[in-house]
C-alpha cells in the first residue's frame, strides 16, 4: 500500500468520525437538555460541527416551517467525499457510471426519507384527529 492510499484511508476514517458526530448532533437536537453534562457534550459537538453545517443553513429552500433539512444535504455532501476517499484508498477512481449510480442512490434515499417523514406526519395527524 502506497502513501496516497494510506492517506486516503486515514482521511476516510476521519470523515466517518465527523459523519457520526453530525449524526449525534442531530439526535441531541431532538432531546431536551436538562443535565449539565448533556449541555456540555452538546456544546462541544456543536463547536466541532458548526463550521461545516453553517454552510448549508443559509440555503432557504431547505427550511419548511420549523423543519430544517440542511443536515440532510450536509450529510449527503459529506458521504460523497467519504465515498470518494474510500474508493481512492482501494486504489481506484470511480468512473462516471459509478458516480451517476451513487448520485441516483443518494437522491432516491433522500426522496424515500421525505416520503417516510410525510407518511409519519400524516399518521400522527390522523391519530390526533380521532
Amino acid at each position: 500500500m502506497d502513501f496516497f492510499q494510506m492517506t486516503m484511508r486515514v482521511l476516510s476514517a476521519l470523515l466517518m468520525v465527523y459523519f457520526f458526530l453530525i449524526m449525534i448532533r442531530i439526535i441531541l437536537s431532538w432531546l431536551p437538555t436538562s443535565s449539565e453534562g448533556t449541555m456540555k457534550l452538546r456544546a462541544m459537538i456543536d463547536k466541532l460541527t458548526d463550521p461545516y453545517m453553517n454552510r448549508f443553513r443559509g440555503i432557504s429552500w431547505l427550511r419548511f416551517g420549523m423543519l430544517d433539512f440542511s443536515p440532510v444535504l450536509g450529510l449527503a455532501v459529506l458521504s460523497f467525499f467519504l465515498y470518494l476517499t474510500q474508493r481512492l484508498s482501494m486504489g481506484s477512481f470511480p468512473g462516471p457510471g459509478e458516480l451517476l449510480a451513487w448520485v441516483l442512490q443518494m437522491v432516491w434515499g433522500i426522496i424515500a426519507f421525505l416520503m417516510t417523514l410525510l407518511a409519519i406526519v400524516m399518521i400522527v395527524r390522523l391519530v390526533t384527529l380521532y
